[in-house]
């Protein structure tokens, strides 16, 4: 299932997460967990695999997100990136403080993210006014409750800015295959899709992908 919100929708990350909830309290158990990608991310299989595989209720965890410490040649950062600061010492899958203005940190958070259904829920009621995700990661990091997962090494690519997109297709280019939509139009497809679905309000096309592997 998905939720079509629109072809003019303007109402940003939390606003779409807050637009999704019926959806998710329908089809998700209170102590599960949803995993939160963004859009503009693509990542190995493995880390998307081992984020839908966490637990975050049984320890107790209010959420949990992906974090990149090799930051040496990062490409094409924008302004709102997001940074973290662990403590190795004390807890080896902590994040203590989180946010687009630290000035000690050790890592960026990659753009994925595990809640519980009713963290994300606080998110969707805070939304209503001026919020950021990150605000709301930060009052989690302060609980002592926000895991956080490793990138180890394993590929991902952001597109937020002209350059990391410019470096995103470099690294794709060799990958895929190309895809010729209903309205004539040439896509270049990474993975297989499972599935096609057409949005009702619009008539666009929503695919399902197993990605496998987009290492150069």
């Amino acid at each position: 299932k998905f939720v079509d919100l629109g072809k003019g929708w303007r109402g940003g990350r939390v606003a779409s997460l807050a637009a999704c909830m019926p959806i998710i309290d329908e089809l998700v158990s209170p102590d599960a967990s949803v995993v939160v990608v963004g859009a503009d991310h693509i990542f190995d299989e493995s880390m998307l695999q081992e984020a839908a595989s966490i637990d975050l209720s049984g320890d107790g965890d209010e959420a949990c997100v992906l974090v990149e410490f090799d930051l040496n040649g990062m490409c094409g950062l924008p302004a709102s990136t997001v940074f973290c600061a662990t403590r190795p010492l004390h807890g080896a899958d902590r994040i203590y403080n989180i946010g687009p203005d630290l000035e000690t940190y050790s890592g960026i958070e990659a753009g994925l993210i595990v809640f519980l259904p009713a963290t994300l829920r606080k998110l969707a009621d805070q939304g209503r006014g001026e919020v950021r995700v990150a605000n709301l990661l930060s009052e989690v990091a302060r609980r002592g409750t926000l895991r956080m997962l490793k990138t180890e090494g394993r590929t991902w690519f952001s597109v937020e800015t002209e350059a990391s997109a410019e470096f995103t297709s470099n690294g794709l280019r060799h990958c895929g295959q190309d895809y010729v939509l209903a309205d004539g139009k040439k896509v270049h497809l990474v993975g297989l899709p499972r599935k096609l679905e057409t949005s009702p309000s619009d008539g666009g096309e929503w695919a399902e992908f197993s990605v496998e592997k987009w290492r150069s």
